[in-house]
């Protein structure tokens, strides 16, 4: 009880995209971020405008991981650690 809404997580992981991962992007060949599943969710959710509606619908697996390139300033997959259904 009183903690952040999803839309302010959202509203963090947007800014966070904005002000860090795509500025940086530009002056680095490689960067690491390294999350709770929640906040993955929230970040992965704004890279690829996935609806906050469907939030968990980004899934990775415990120490899995997602490669992403940035290609005129949008977000690329380019790999992730592959998910075996439950």
């Amino acid at each position: 009880m009183g903690g952040e809404s999803f839309d302010a997580v959202y509203a963090r992981a947007q800014a966070f995209v904005d002000e860090v991962l795509l500025p940086e992007s530009s002056c680095h060949e490689c960067i690491l971020v390294a999350a709770h599943s929640g906040i993955n969710c929230a970040i992965m959710g704004r890279m690829f405008n996935i609806p906050l509606d469907r939030f968990w619908s980004v899934r990775q697996t415990n120490c899995g991981y997602t490669v992403v390139d940035v290609v005129e300033g949008h977000f690329v997959e380019v790999y992730h650690t592959p998910i075996e259904d439950i």
